[in-house]
């Protein structure tokens, strides 16, 4: 299956997409009212789309299909980013219920940029993580963090770890979201020169 990613130049007026197994580029797409985003809909295009959306230049929002995306034996993480461009990436879910499942054997989100990156996680469940360093839901080094509509459930090691060390202006936004059975450590942990 082809793994498709909205490109967000301007989300309302002009849209790119990017289908990844081919690298064909649609320009200036219009989105009207009745045209269905592509979404990814299994782990392994969930992880490629991620993983190109760390080298191609551009803003992108994934759209994932309602399901349990789940970690394999072997996993030491979900889904893993490392991002150096400055751009950003937004991972929301498609109106149905989206679980990221650590399984018990894997850490749901590390992502980590050595640059000005901002993130989005959005209308996600992430749960059944453990600690492989910092928490066993998500760890984050970003400059931009948002988390909207997000539930952290029965991870293993905390919830959440930021840690960071720029030297001015990074943002943390937690909203709508919520945290319930993570146990070990705080739900919530930060470290380094966060002003959330």
């Amino acid at each position: 299956n082809a793994v498709y990613i909205l490109k967000n130049e301007d989300l309302l007026r002009k849209t790119h997409l990017l289908r990844a197994s081919h690298f064909f580029n649609y320009k200036n797409y219009e989105v009207g009212p009745h045209q269905t985003i592509p979404t990814v809909s299994t782990l392994e295009e969930l992880r490629s789309a991620v993983e190109s959306s760390a080298s191609n230049e551009m803003d992108d929002v994934i759209i994932v299909a309602a399901g349990t995306y789940s970690a394999q034996e072997g996993d030491s993480y979900l889904i893993e980013l490392q991002e150096s461009e400055g751009y950003g990436l937004t991972i929301t879910s498609d109106e149905g219920l989206v679980v990221l499942d650590g399984g018990g054997i894997a850490q749901v989100l590390n992502v980590a940029a050595s640059s000005n990156f901002s993130f989005t996680l959005k209308e996600v469940t992430v749960v059944n993580g453990v600690e492989t360093s910092g928490a066993g839901g998500a760890v984050f080094d970003v400059k931009s963090l948002r988390l909207e509509g997000v539930r952290f459930e029965n991870n293993a090691g905390g919830a959440v770890y930021i840690y960071g060390d720029y030297s001015k202006g990074e943002q943390v936004e937690i909203i709508d979201s919520h945290f319930e059975g993570n146990t070990g450590k705080p739900a919530f942990r930060q470290d380094g020169y966060y002003s959330p």
